[in-house]
Protein backbone atom coordinates (compact mmCIF):
# COMPACT_ATOMS: atom_id res chain seq x y z
CA UNK A 1 0.00 0.00 0.00
CA UNK A 2 0.97 3.52 -0.90
CA UNK A 3 -1.42 6.24 0.52
CA UNK A 4 -0.77 9.66 -0.17
CA UNK A 5 1.25 11.43 2.61
CA UNK A 6 2.36 15.02 3.31
CA UNK A 7 6.36 15.44 4.02
CA UNK A 8 7.41 18.86 5.34
CA UNK A 9 9.97 20.60 3.73
CA UNK A 10 12.13 22.51 6.67
CA UNK A 11 12.77 26.36 6.20
CA UNK A 12 14.65 28.30 8.27
CA UNK A 13 12.79 31.11 10.18
CA UNK A 14 13.73 34.13 12.49
CA UNK A 15 15.75 33.03 15.33
CA UNK A 16 15.66 35.50 18.99
CA UNK A 17 18.14 35.39 21.58
CA UNK A 18 16.10 32.50 23.69
CA UNK A 19 14.31 30.39 21.61
CA UNK A 20 15.74 28.83 18.12
CA UNK A 21 12.93 28.30 15.36
CA UNK A 22 12.37 26.09 12.05
CA UNK A 23 9.15 27.14 10.35
CA UNK A 24 7.64 24.25 8.36
CA UNK A 25 6.40 23.90 4.65
CA UNK A 26 4.07 20.64 3.28
CA UNK A 27 4.76 19.07 -0.09
CA UNK A 28 3.27 15.68 -0.84
CA UNK A 29 5.02 12.24 -1.28
CA UNK A 30 4.44 8.86 -2.16
CA UNK A 31 5.68 6.31 0.59
CA UNK A 32 4.86 2.48 1.34
CA UNK A 33 4.10 0.82 4.12
CA UNK A 34 7.44 -0.79 4.32
CA UNK A 35 9.55 2.05 4.94
CA UNK A 36 7.33 2.55 7.72
CA UNK A 37 8.25 -1.50 8.95
CA UNK A 38 11.81 -1.21 8.24
CA UNK A 39 12.38 1.88 10.19
CA UNK A 40 12.06 -0.27 13.56
CA UNK A 41 14.99 -1.97 12.86
CA UNK A 42 17.23 1.11 12.89
CA UNK A 43 18.77 1.16 16.37
CA UNK A 44 21.33 -1.80 17.34
CA UNK A 45 18.62 -3.53 20.10
CA UNK A 46 15.68 -4.46 17.22
CA UNK A 47 15.19 -6.83 15.12
CA UNK A 48 18.67 -2.72 16.55
CA UNK A 49 24.02 26.55 29.75
CA UNK A 50 21.62 27.48 26.71
CA UNK A 51 18.45 25.83 25.33
CA UNK A 52 18.27 24.82 21.71
CA UNK A 53 15.34 24.07 20.12
CA UNK A 54 15.50 22.00 16.62
CA UNK A 55 12.11 21.61 15.09
CA UNK A 56 10.27 17.91 12.86
CA UNK A 57 9.12 17.53 10.08
CA UNK A 58 7.13 14.46 9.49
CA UNK A 59 6.99 11.80 6.72
CA UNK A 60 5.01 9.04 6.34
CA UNK A 61 1.50 10.49 7.15
CA UNK A 62 3.61 11.40 10.37
CA UNK A 63 4.57 7.93 11.17
CA UNK A 64 8.22 9.26 11.69
CA UNK A 65 10.02 12.84 12.22
CA UNK A 66 13.16 13.96 10.74
CA UNK A 67 15.05 18.03 11.85
CA UNK A 68 17.22 19.54 9.14
CA UNK A 69 20.87 20.19 10.64
CA UNK A 70 23.75 21.38 8.65
CA UNK A 71 27.54 19.88 8.62
CA UNK A 72 30.94 21.73 7.52
CA UNK A 73 32.24 24.83 6.34
CA UNK A 74 30.80 25.92 4.21
CA UNK A 75 27.80 24.45 5.66
CA UNK A 76 25.68 21.87 3.88
CA UNK A 77 22.25 20.96 5.56
CA UNK A 78 21.08 17.22 5.66
CA UNK A 79 17.47 15.77 7.01
CA UNK A 80 18.64 13.50 9.82
CA UNK A 81 16.34 11.07 12.09
CA UNK A 82 16.85 12.55 16.07
CA UNK A 83 16.95 8.50 17.22
CA UNK A 84 17.11 7.80 20.93
CA UNK A 85 17.56 4.68 20.02
CA UNK A 86 20.65 4.67 19.24
CA UNK A 87 24.03 6.19 19.98
CA UNK A 88 25.82 6.60 16.67
CA UNK A 89 25.52 9.61 14.16
CA UNK A 90 26.04 9.05 10.52
CA UNK A 91 24.96 10.91 7.34
CA UNK A 92 25.35 9.65 4.49
CA UNK A 93 28.45 10.60 2.10
CA UNK A 94 30.12 11.08 -1.57
CA UNK A 95 32.42 8.31 -0.80
CA UNK A 96 29.33 6.06 -1.03
CA UNK A 97 28.27 4.72 -4.25
CA UNK A 98 25.65 2.19 -4.08
CA UNK A 99 22.09 2.80 -4.92
CA UNK A 100 20.69 3.61 -1.55
CA UNK A 101 23.22 6.33 -1.06
CA UNK A 102 21.99 7.83 -4.63
CA UNK A 103 18.62 9.60 -3.50
CA UNK A 104 20.05 11.16 -0.56
CA UNK A 105 22.08 14.44 -0.07
CA UNK A 106 25.31 13.55 0.89
CA UNK A 107 28.16 14.87 2.64
CA UNK A 108 31.58 15.95 0.66
CA UNK A 109 34.28 16.00 2.91
CA UNK A 110 36.93 17.54 0.75
CA UNK A 111 34.23 20.62 0.08
CA UNK A 112 34.32 21.33 4.14
CA UNK A 113 37.60 23.40 4.92
CA UNK A 114 37.07 22.11 8.96
CA UNK A 115 36.91 18.27 8.52
CA UNK A 116 39.00 16.11 9.54
CA UNK A 117 39.79 12.60 9.16
CA UNK A 118 39.52 9.83 12.16
CA UNK A 119 40.72 6.91 10.31
CA UNK A 120 39.12 4.60 12.08
CA UNK A 121 36.14 2.81 10.63
CA UNK A 122 32.55 2.33 11.46
CA UNK A 123 29.91 -0.36 11.33
CA UNK A 124 26.06 -0.90 12.00
CA UNK A 125 23.92 -3.60 11.26
CA UNK A 126 20.16 -3.02 11.78
CA UNK A 127 17.44 -5.82 12.52
CA UNK A 128 15.72 -5.30 9.30
CA UNK A 129 18.81 -6.86 7.44
CA UNK A 130 19.99 -3.29 6.71
CA UNK A 131 23.43 -2.02 7.47
CA UNK A 132 25.32 0.98 6.76
CA UNK A 133 29.59 1.19 7.29
CA UNK A 134 31.86 3.81 6.53
CA UNK A 135 34.83 5.76 7.78
CA UNK A 136 34.90 8.46 11.34
CA UNK A 137 35.36 11.67 10.71
CA UNK A 138 35.00 15.40 12.67
CA UNK A 139 33.86 18.37 11.54
CA UNK A 140 31.91 21.42 13.51
CA UNK A 141 27.42 21.00 12.50
CA UNK A 142 25.03 22.89 13.29
CA UNK A 143 21.71 22.19 15.46
CA UNK A 144 19.31 24.57 16.10
CA UNK A 145 21.70 27.39 15.48
CA UNK A 146 24.23 26.10 17.52
CA UNK A 147 27.57 25.17 16.45
CA UNK A 148 29.08 21.51 18.00
CA UNK A 149 32.94 22.39 17.19
CA UNK A 150 34.75 19.08 15.88
CA UNK A 151 31.59 16.53 16.56
CA UNK A 152 32.71 12.96 15.50
CA UNK A 153 30.19 11.20 12.97
CA UNK A 154 29.99 8.75 10.61
CA UNK A 155 30.74 9.06 6.81
CA UNK A 156 28.76 6.21 4.96
CA UNK A 157 30.47 4.51 2.24
CA UNK A 158 27.91 1.89 2.21
CA UNK A 159 23.95 1.82 2.50
CA UNK A 160 22.28 -1.30 1.63
CA UNK A 161 19.00 -1.25 -0.48
CA UNK A 162 16.77 -1.38 2.49
CA UNK A 163 18.20 2.49 3.11
CA UNK A 164 16.98 3.47 -0.65
CA UNK A 165 13.71 4.30 0.41
CA UNK A 166 14.49 6.58 3.37
CA UNK A 167 13.55 10.42 3.14
CA UNK A 168 16.54 10.76 5.87
CA UNK A 169 19.92 11.34 5.02
CA UNK A 170 21.26 9.97 8.08
CA UNK A 171 20.97 9.60 12.02
CA UNK A 172 21.83 11.53 15.02
CA UNK A 173 21.84 8.99 17.67
CA UNK A 174 20.65 10.45 21.17
CA UNK A 175 21.04 7.35 23.36
CA UNK A 176 23.79 6.96 26.34
CA UNK A 177 27.12 7.24 25.14
CA UNK A 178 27.38 3.35 26.00
CA UNK A 179 25.77 2.40 23.57
CA UNK A 180 27.93 3.82 21.06
CA UNK A 181 29.23 1.32 18.29
CA UNK A 182 32.97 3.03 18.16
CA UNK A 183 34.73 3.58 21.44
CA UNK A 184 36.24 6.84 22.64
CA UNK A 185 34.18 8.51 19.69
CA UNK A 186 32.09 10.65 21.40
CA UNK A 187 28.41 11.26 21.06
CA UNK A 188 26.63 14.58 20.04
CA UNK A 189 25.35 14.41 23.90
CA UNK A 190 28.82 14.18 24.50
CA UNK A 191 30.07 17.50 23.24
CA UNK A 192 27.17 19.34 23.93
CA UNK A 193 27.97 18.51 27.61
CA UNK A 194 32.15 18.79 27.78
CA UNK A 195 31.40 21.93 25.10
CA UNK A 196 29.33 23.41 27.91
CA UNK A 197 26.14 24.29 25.22
CA UNK A 198 23.56 22.93 27.24
CA UNK A 199 22.63 24.80 31.20
CA UNK A 200 21.23 21.44 31.99
CA UNK A 201 21.67 17.45 30.34
CA UNK A 202 18.26 17.09 29.18
CA UNK A 203 16.53 17.18 26.09
CA UNK A 204 12.53 17.29 25.20
CA UNK A 205 10.35 15.66 22.51
CA UNK A 206 7.44 17.35 21.39
CA UNK A 207 5.31 15.34 18.51
CA UNK A 208 1.99 16.45 16.74
CA UNK A 209 0.11 14.04 15.09
CA UNK A 210 -1.41 15.07 11.15
CA UNK A 211 -2.82 13.59 8.28
CA UNK A 212 -2.39 14.01 4.25
CA UNK A 213 -4.61 16.92 4.90
CA UNK A 214 -3.21 18.72 7.60
CA UNK A 215 0.02 19.65 9.00
CA UNK A 216 1.95 17.45 11.25
CA UNK A 217 5.07 18.96 12.95
CA UNK A 218 7.28 18.36 16.15
CA UNK A 219 10.19 19.57 18.22
CA UNK A 220 12.97 18.90 20.39
CA UNK A 221 14.45 21.23 22.82
CA UNK A 222 18.15 20.13 23.97
CA UNK A 223 18.99 21.81 27.43
CA UNK A 224 15.20 22.78 28.17
CA UNK A 225 11.36 22.11 28.46
CA UNK A 226 8.44 23.92 26.80
CA UNK A 227 5.78 24.41 29.35
CA UNK A 228 2.94 25.35 27.38
CA UNK A 229 3.40 21.38 25.63
CA UNK A 230 2.12 19.61 28.06
CA UNK A 231 -0.79 19.83 30.79
CA UNK A 232 -0.73 17.03 33.43
CA UNK A 233 2.83 17.29 36.47
CA UNK A 234 5.42 15.46 34.86
CA UNK A 235 6.29 12.24 36.65
CA UNK A 236 9.72 10.66 36.54
CA UNK A 237 11.22 6.99 35.92
CA UNK A 238 14.36 5.28 36.46
CA UNK A 239 16.62 4.66 33.62
CA UNK A 240 16.42 0.91 34.57
CA UNK A 241 19.10 -0.02 31.71
CA UNK A 242 21.86 2.83 30.52
CA UNK A 243 22.27 2.10 27.44
CA UNK A 244 18.62 2.79 26.13
CA UNK A 245 16.10 5.15 27.57
CA UNK A 246 14.46 2.35 29.28
CA UNK A 247 12.29 2.36 32.00
CA UNK A 248 9.75 0.06 33.70
CA UNK A 249 5.98 -0.27 32.96
CA UNK A 250 3.69 -0.99 36.17
CA UNK A 251 0.87 -2.30 34.14
CA UNK A 252 -1.22 -2.07 30.54
CA UNK A 253 -4.88 -0.72 29.95
CA UNK A 254 -7.42 -0.99 27.03
CA UNK A 255 -10.82 0.50 28.10
CA UNK A 256 -9.68 0.83 31.16
CA UNK A 257 -9.25 -3.18 31.61
CA UNK A 258 -6.04 -3.92 33.50
CA UNK A 259 -4.44 -6.54 31.12
CA UNK A 260 -2.21 -7.51 34.21
CA UNK A 261 1.11 -7.01 32.15
CA UNK A 262 4.31 -5.51 33.37
CA UNK A 263 7.54 -5.24 31.28
CA UNK A 264 10.57 -2.57 31.02
CA UNK A 265 9.94 -0.60 27.75
CA UNK A 266 11.92 2.18 25.82
CA UNK A 267 11.12 5.46 24.55
CA UNK A 268 12.51 5.20 20.99
CA UNK A 269 11.88 8.74 18.71
CA UNK A 270 13.84 6.01 15.69
CA UNK A 271 10.92 3.88 15.50
CA UNK A 272 7.40 4.67 14.31
CA UNK A 273 4.94 2.06 15.88
CA UNK A 274 5.06 0.41 19.57
CA UNK A 275 6.30 -3.24 19.13
CA UNK A 276 5.92 -5.92 21.72
CA UNK A 277 6.07 -9.05 21.44
CA UNK A 278 4.18 -11.54 19.80
CA UNK A 279 1.72 -12.72 22.36
CA UNK A 280 1.55 -9.36 23.98
CA UNK A 281 0.18 -8.19 21.09
CA UNK A 282 -2.22 -10.74 20.65
CA UNK A 283 -3.66 -9.88 24.52
CA UNK A 284 -4.00 -6.17 23.48
CA UNK A 285 -5.78 -6.33 19.79
CA UNK A 286 -8.32 -9.14 21.98
CA UNK A 287 -9.68 -6.29 23.29
CA UNK A 288 -9.70 -4.31 20.00
CA UNK A 289 -13.45 -5.07 18.87
CA UNK A 290 -12.98 -6.31 14.94
CA UNK A 291 -9.28 -6.75 14.65
CA UNK A 292 -7.44 -9.58 13.14
CA UNK A 293 -3.89 -11.12 12.04
CA UNK A 294 -3.09 -11.18 8.88
CA UNK A 295 0.18 -13.57 7.75
CA UNK A 296 1.03 -11.14 5.07
CA UNK A 297 -0.27 -7.76 6.60
CA UNK A 298 -0.24 -8.46 10.32
CA UNK A 299 -2.39 -6.71 12.88
CA UNK A 300 -5.77 -5.27 11.02
CA UNK A 301 -8.56 -3.11 12.66
CA UNK A 302 -11.43 -1.63 11.18
CA UNK A 303 -10.63 1.91 10.45
CA UNK A 304 -14.03 3.38 11.52
CA UNK A 305 -12.25 2.97 15.06
CA UNK A 306 -10.46 5.87 14.81
CA UNK A 307 -12.64 7.96 16.55
CA UNK A 308 -14.44 5.09 19.01
CA UNK A 309 -12.00 2.73 19.49
CA UNK A 310 -10.65 1.64 23.31
CA UNK A 311 -7.72 4.03 24.88
CA UNK A 312 -4.61 2.19 25.80
CA UNK A 313 -2.71 3.32 28.87
CA UNK A 314 0.31 2.64 30.01
CA UNK A 315 0.88 3.13 33.88
CA UNK A 316 4.25 4.12 35.03
CA UNK A 317 5.93 6.60 37.04
CA UNK A 318 3.16 7.08 39.29
CA UNK A 319 0.16 8.00 36.75
CA UNK A 320 -0.93 6.69 33.23
CA UNK A 321 0.03 7.85 29.69
CA UNK A 322 -2.46 7.16 26.99
CA UNK A 323 -2.60 6.00 23.48
CA UNK A 324 -6.13 7.38 21.78
CA UNK A 325 -6.70 4.98 19.13
CA UNK A 326 -6.94 7.68 16.76
CA UNK A 327 -3.17 7.17 16.73
CA UNK A 328 -3.19 3.33 17.15
CA UNK A 329 -5.36 2.55 14.46
CA UNK A 330 -2.67 3.44 10.73
CA UNK A 331 -3.73 3.20 7.16
CA UNK A 332 -6.32 1.85 5.22
CA UNK A 333 -5.06 -1.43 3.18
CA UNK A 334 -5.75 -0.33 -0.56
CA UNK A 335 -8.08 -3.29 -1.29
CA UNK A 336 -9.73 -3.43 1.96
CA UNK A 337 -9.95 0.33 2.74
CA UNK A 338 -12.41 -0.36 5.54
CA UNK A 339 -9.45 -2.37 7.13
CA UNK A 340 -6.44 -0.26 8.46
CA UNK A 341 -2.99 -1.38 9.66
CA UNK A 342 -2.71 -1.21 13.55
CA UNK A 343 0.50 0.60 14.88
CA UNK A 344 0.88 -1.68 17.61
CA UNK A 345 3.54 -4.24 15.95
CA UNK A 346 4.43 -7.57 16.96
CA UNK A 347 7.90 -8.37 17.02
CA UNK A 348 10.34 -10.90 18.60
CA UNK A 349 11.72 -7.85 21.10
CA UNK A 350 13.31 -8.23 24.58
CA UNK A 351 11.37 -5.48 25.23
CA UNK A 352 8.72 -3.15 24.71
CA UNK A 353 9.38 -0.30 22.01
CA UNK A 354 7.62 2.98 22.36
CA UNK A 355 7.52 5.15 19.10
CA UNK A 356 6.16 7.89 17.85
CA UNK A 357 2.51 6.80 18.04
CA UNK A 358 2.86 6.90 22.13
CA UNK A 359 4.98 9.80 21.44
CA UNK A 360 2.44 12.08 19.90
CA UNK A 361 0.22 11.93 22.96
CA UNK A 362 2.93 12.27 25.71
CA UNK A 363 5.45 14.96 26.26
CA UNK A 364 8.84 13.26 27.11
CA UNK A 365 12.05 14.96 29.21
CA UNK A 366 15.19 12.90 28.67
CA UNK A 367 17.43 13.43 31.36
CA UNK A 368 20.78 12.63 31.00
CA UNK A 369 22.06 14.21 34.16
CA UNK A 370 19.55 12.16 35.84
CA UNK A 371 18.93 8.96 34.08
CA UNK A 372 15.40 9.59 34.09
CA UNK A 373 12.76 9.99 32.08
CA UNK A 374 9.70 12.12 32.33
CA UNK A 375 6.42 11.90 31.06
CA UNK A 376 3.40 14.16 30.94
CA UNK A 377 -0.26 14.22 28.75
CA UNK A 378 0.78 16.33 25.82
CA UNK A 379 -1.24 19.78 25.08
CA UNK A 380 -2.94 20.25 21.51
CA UNK A 381 -0.70 23.23 20.42
CA UNK A 382 -3.27 24.79 18.48
CA UNK A 383 -5.06 25.47 21.44
CA UNK A 384 -2.38 26.21 23.49
CA UNK A 385 0.34 29.99 23.37
CA UNK A 386 3.35 29.63 22.91
CA UNK A 387 5.87 29.78 25.70
CA UNK A 388 9.91 30.06 26.11
CA UNK A 389 11.66 27.06 26.85
CA UNK A 390 11.63 26.17 30.88
CA UNK A 391 13.62 23.91 32.87
CA UNK A 392 12.86 22.08 35.53
CA UNK A 393 13.63 23.62 38.78
CA UNK A 394 17.22 23.89 40.62
CA UNK A 395 18.37 23.11 36.29
CA UNK A 396 21.25 25.15 36.79
CA UNK A 397 23.00 23.65 39.90
CA UNK A 398 25.80 21.38 38.85
CA UNK A 399 26.54 17.79 40.42
CA UNK A 400 30.11 17.62 41.81
CA UNK A 401 29.75 13.84 40.29
CA UNK A 402 31.46 12.54 37.06
CA UNK A 403 30.84 10.01 34.53
CA UNK A 404 33.45 9.12 31.90
CA UNK A 405 35.80 11.52 33.42
CA UNK A 406 32.83 14.25 32.30
CA UNK A 407 31.12 17.23 34.08
CA UNK A 408 27.16 16.10 34.30
CA UNK A 409 24.77 19.12 35.49
CA UNK A 410 21.95 17.31 37.30
CA UNK A 411 18.29 18.45 37.07
CA UNK A 412 17.31 18.47 40.60
CA UNK A 413 13.53 17.36 41.15
CA UNK A 414 10.73 19.34 42.30
CA UNK A 415 7.88 18.57 44.85
CA UNK A 416 6.29 15.36 43.96
CA UNK A 417 8.86 14.94 41.66
CA UNK A 418 7.14 17.21 38.95
CA UNK A 419 8.49 19.81 36.52
CA UNK A 420 8.14 23.31 37.77
CA UNK A 421 8.15 26.54 35.84
CA UNK A 422 11.75 28.18 36.66
CA UNK A 423 14.52 30.68 34.73
CA UNK A 424 14.52 30.67 30.81
CA UNK A 425 17.15 29.63 29.10
CA UNK A 426 18.88 31.29 26.42
CA UNK A 427 19.26 29.51 22.90
CA UNK A 428 22.85 27.87 22.23
CA UNK A 429 22.93 24.23 22.32
CA UNK A 430 22.86 21.37 19.47
CA UNK A 431 22.58 17.96 18.35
Amino acid sequence: MTPLIALCMLLVSTASAEVIRVSLQRTALEVSRNATVSKLGRPSYRIRQAVARQSLEAYMKDIAYFGAVSVGNPPKSFRIDFDTGSANTWISSTLCQTTACMGHRRFNPDESTTFRNDGRRFLVQYGDGSSVNGVLGRDDINIGGVLLRGQSFGLAQSESDEMDDQTIDGIMGLAFSELNAVSNAPTVLDTMIDQRLLDAPIFSFHLSRGDANTQSTGEIIFGGIDASRFQSPMRFAPVTRPLYWQFHVDQVYIGGKSLKLSSDAVVDTGTSLIVVPSDIARQLHTQIPGSFFSPVSGWLLPCNLSSTGPALEFEMAGGKSTVPSVDYVGPALTMTPEMCFSNIMNSEVEHWILGDTFLKNNYVVFDYGNRRIGFAHRTDETKSPQKKPQLAQGSRARSTSRRRGRDYGRVASSPSNQVSSAATQKAKGGR
